[in-house]
């Protein structure tokens, strides 16, 4: 069988998203990881976008994606001086240049406050142009899910659940999301964790559906999964991701009793919320993947999930995140399940894969993100894709800089060596403050 490094991938661009002490928002790298010089209006790959509304100046950045015509709308959280704590918008075009016609202002941008402190955390685009915000805010004084959403120029679209926007606050329950994802009915599935009203107790997986018009759907509901496999029994879904037959996989981590955590890995039935009882290595619907080299204390951390299809009838399920989370010897690590939920023994090293974050250069770091490159269908491949991770890592010199970093792993889980520098590519800002560059989210255009 060719080796999948010797196939033919499509040319495409990797956008990376990024918190700054400073505000900031987005950079544009190419198919092999070099800077998109044709991207932003200095020429270097590389926007910033302040929204002056006050308070530390801290813009974060954590989700994007694309509308019609290449643009870009990337969303995040912007902080006024008051302290309040709310939704920031721009709208890129292709050029990396604001586009005036978003927001109403002229600036491209626009931003909304609601009545509870708000952290988004994501964003996504339906077929028509209108796009959803996703994150936690307050309600009564309790943590919940909300979601909003926008016309394609940035109004709020008010004819959407309650007034364009939709709490999700199960009783006896604190939730909080971390993901979301949209089938193809226009149904948000909206997942995260979940925990006792006032604290305590288990942490579980959690993942609420709304509907196409932004309402809890009865037939589903909230559901949480509980791994309970040790430790403090701290078990959260940051990853959601919906397959062809309409199967919801939930990626996160579980603890384990030495006080580490495994990649783990969920599958429920999109309809019901049950569990996939044909599915699993663990119990009923749930798999999780050990990663080697861990000792007490290792924190390990799933931040995406993809899903490749070989053939109708084959699926490979790969979790993606951090080993050793922002420990010296933090690696990036990829667990691979097929479609029962068993580990797939010929990636990496019995199905688990890790790879250092740059480590001549850099001492630790975090993956944030994943984005699976694959070349057009080829009859015969059973694994036949490429891997861009993404994060953050800290120099070794014993300064406090962060960078974004991106790298690239083949079919195998080895890094590919192709790809920017030896298999890595950094980008710095560098725009003040103590140069904390942290890619928070990554999509292929």
């Amino acid at each position: 069988m060719p080796r999948p490094s010797a196939l033919s991938f499509p040319s495409c661009a990797l956008i990376l998203l990024l918190t700054l002490l400073a505000p900031g928002l987005a950079l544009a790298a190419n198919a092999e990881g070099q800077l998109d010089t044709n991207f932003g209006p200095a020429h270097n790959g590389k926007v910033t976008v302040p929204f002056n509304v006050g308070g530390g100046l801290v813009d974060t950045a954590y989700g994007a994606a694309m509308q019609s015509g290449g643009r870009l709308i990337v969303a995040g959280r912007v902080t006024t001086a008051v302290p309040q704590v709310g939704i920031g918008l721009v709208r890129l075009l292709p050029s990396g240049y604001a586009d005036s016609s978003f927001g109403g202002s002229g600036t491209g941008q626009t931003t909304v406050f609601l009545a509870g402190a708000t952290k988004v955390l994501g964003m996504l685009v339906q077929p028509d142009d209108r796009f959803l915000v996703y994150g936690n805010t307050a309600d009564n004084g309790s943590n919940v899910m909300f979601a909003m959403r926008f016309l394609p120029d940035g109004a709020v679209d008010t004819a959407w659940a309650d007034q364009g926007l939709a709490i999700v606050h199960p009783s006896g329950l604190e939730v909080s999301a971390n993901t979301a994802v949209l089938d193809s009915s226009g149904n948000l599935f909206l997942a995260g964790f979940a925990s006792a009203s006032g604290g305590g107790g288990n942490i579980d997986f959690a993942v609420a559906k709304l509907d196409a018009g932004g309402s809890l759907a009865t037939s589903f509901g909230v559901r949480t999964v509980a791994f309970d496999n040790g430790g403090n029994n701290t078990d959260k879904a940051q990853a959601v991701a919906i397959q062809s037959d309409g199967k919801i996989l939930l990626a996160g981590q579980a603890d384990t009793a030495g006080n580490t955590q495994k990649l783990a890995l969920a599958r429920l039935d999109g309809s019901s919320g049950a569990l996939d009882s044909g599915f699993g290595n663990l119990a009923s619907g749930r798999s999780v993947a050990a990663i080697p080299g861990g000792f007490n204390g290792c924190v390990n951390e799933a931040a995406a999930i993809a899903v490749y299809r070989a053939s109708p009838s084959q699926r490979t399920l790969l979790v993606g995140g951090t080993h050793c989370l922002y420990d010296v010897a933090a690696t990036a690590a990829v667990a691979a399940f097929d479609n029962a939920g068993q580990l797939v023994t010929s990636f990496g090293s019995g199905g688990v894969a890790t790879a250092g974050i740059f480590p001549d250069l850099y001492q630790s770091g975090a993956i944030t993100a994943m984005a699976l490159q694959r070349p057009p269908i080829q009859p015969g491949l059973s694994l036949a894709f490429k891997l861009v991770l993404s994060g953050d890592a800290q120099y070794k010199t014993g300064s406090q800089d962060r960078d974004m970093i991106s790298m690239r792993l083949g079919a195998d889980g080895s890094l590919d060596t192709s790809y920017g520098n030896n298999g890595y590519q950094l980008a710095a800002f560098d725009v003040g403050g103590n140069k904390n560059d942290n890619a928070n989210g990554a999509l292929l255009s």
